[in-house]
This record gives structure tokens, sequence and C-alpha cells, in this order.
């Protein structure tokens, strides 16, 4: 009978093993159910910070709405790049521009292309006299800004149904702006 008092041992510990993998699947399933709830309070947080800030910035955009000209947004005609000497005496350096015009609508923008070979070289005139020392400065860098935009309306005929006599060119805008 030793074989049969061997065999309930064996059994009794068989038994315990069954109850252990048996919490197996109930602690795995609880820690899942619980990654699930945390990822989901989560998401819940996070959709509800994304909603207060686009509220947020809808506010702002109503309080600052930029300026629209003529009810549309305003038309960028881009220029090629220029590379250009300055005028400096004591040592030599050169400017690399890139200038966008920013024009009343697409009728603007075409005449002024169809004038770009003068325009570019008067600009290039203009800055080929310019120094480093001037153009080092935001006060000289609004200046330049200035002179091109005049000269670039000199060179354009007027249009007839242009009432504020800025020939279709409402600013220049700097796009890269590199002394070297």
């Amino acid at each position: 009978m030793a074989k049969d008092e061997a065999l309930p041992e064996e059994g009794a510990e068989e038994a315990p093993k069954k109850k252990k993998i048996k919490k197996l699947p109930l602690i795995i399933g609880g820690v899942v159910a619980l990654a699930i709830a945390g990822g989901g309070g989560f998401a819940y947080l996070r959709m509800k910070q994304v909603k207060a800030a686009k509220a947020g910035m809808q506010q702002v955009e109503l309080e600052h709405k930029p300026a629209v000209h003529d009810d549309h947004p305003p038309i960028f005609l881009p220029l090629d790049n220029f590379t250009i000497n300055l005028a400096d005496t004591q040592e030599a350096h050169y400017l690399q521009l890139g200038m966008v015009f920013e024009v009343a609508d697409l009728k603007a923008g075409e005449e002024i292309k169809n004038y770009m070979p003068v325009i570019r070289s008067r600009i290039l005139l203009l800055l080929s006299g310019k120094t480093s020392e001037q153009l080092g400065t935001a006060e000289g860098k609004r200046q330049l800004a200035k002179e091109v935009l005049e000269l670039t309306r000199e060179r354009i005929p007027e249009p007839k149904e242009d009432k504020e006599k800025n020939k279709g060119i409402r600013e220049v805008h700097f796009a890269s702006f590199v002394i070297q």
C-alpha cells in the first residue's frame, strides 16, 4: 500500500498547481483590463485637452484675425534669389537675398511678371550700392524693403482700376537675407 499512499501525495501536490494555473489567466486578464482602462482614461483626458486647446485657438483666431485685403488671402510672387557684391571698401562682402512680393491679385502678379527683367535689373543696381553696415541692421532691412517697393512701383505702368495707386504691389518681404 505504500504505492497507494504515494498517490494521494502526488495528487495533493497537483491540486495546488492547478489552482495557481487557474489564477494566472485571472491575473493576466486583470492587468490587461487595467491597462485598457488606463489607456481609455488617458485618451479621454487627452481628447478633452485637445478640445479645450482648439476652443482656445478659435478664440484667439477671432480676436486676432489677420488682415485680408479685398476679401481674399494675400497672393505672393517669389523672385529668384539675388547674389550680389556689396559696396564695402574695407572687406569684400556679398549678399544673398530672397524676396517675395505681396500682390493685390493674380492680374497684378501677371503684370509684374511681364516687367520682371527690368525690375530685377533695378533691384541689382540698388543692392550693389549698399554696404554691409547699411544692411546689417533691422532698420537698414526695412529701408531696403521700402526702396525696392518704390522702385518696383515706379517701373510698372499705372493700372486703371487700382484705386490705391500701389500698382498691385502691397509689400516686399524677405525670404532669406545673408551677408557674408
